[in-house]
């Protein structure tokens, strides 16, 4: 597949409820309409549609998903723990299309960085520590996070030194295709710190990760 056509993602307003959380701020409740076209050329398709976190996202409650469209099959899978709708076609007529409608009830959150809250290492944490093929922990990667976080003893503070790094270092580039690759190994060799959110986020996450540090990539429409 060589290009996807999406044609619009359109984030309704919020419904007014009435539950309130313990914080005392009322929950925002949105649904989300993603429709993807297929305009190709080949015998077969495969759309994936990115649905919302539920699982390990304290802030958010995952109210359930529809799927219309023309596709053969559907399924949910999870990619490095996202949920994702995977819908598939076996032939290309009529043109693949798919809608997904998703309704999710959001909360403000927020966690104190004034002093450790006892969390304990978890296998979902261990997993924010792998290298990926574009998200190296070694070489040039590594050897960077020593230097940024060089005389740093927590790992509050060793964060802080790669967000603040990030921050000083790197430039949003609008002519990047997309959102980037996020190949943070070339980033370095090249000595280009410069890329769209896929680039600067995976950076930090991999400077993280090098530090031993567990992070991830996270996506969201605003």
């Amino acid at each position: 597949m060589k290009r996807r056509e999406f044609l619009g993602a359109i984030a309704a307003a919020p419904i007014a409820i009435r539950s309130v959380t313990a914080r005392g701020t009322a929950p925002r409740t949105f649904e989300i309409v993603t429709r993807i076209a297929l305009d190709e050329s080949h015998d077969a398709g495969i759309a994936w549609v990115p649905l919302p976190l539920a699982r390990t996202a304290p802030y958010q409650v995952d109210r359930g998903h529809t799927v219309g469209g023309n596709a053969d099959k559907t399924r949910v899978e999870r990619v490095a723990g996202a949920p994702m709708l995977v819908a598939e076609w076996g032939h290309m007529m009529p043109p693949p299309e798919v809608s997904v409608t998703t309704k999710v009830e959001t909360s403000d959150y927020r966690v104190s960085l004034a002093s450790p809250n006892g969390a304990k290492p978890t296998a979902d944490l261990a997993n924010h520590l792998k290298p990926t093929r574009l998200i190296p922990i070694d070489g040039i990667v590594k050897q960077t996070a020593d230097a940024i976080t060089k005389g740093k003893s927590t790992d509050l503070a060793k964060a802080r030194a790669i967000y603040d790094w990030i921050v000083e270092n790197t430039v949003r580039d609008p002519e990047v295709k997309g959102c980037g690759l996020g190949d943070i190994r070339g980033m370095l060799e090249m000595k280009n710190l410069s890329g769209k959110c896929a680039d600067l986020n995976a950076l930090f996450v991999g400077l993280a990760r090098a530090s031993n540090l567990p992070a991830r990539d996270l996506y969201g429409l605003r």
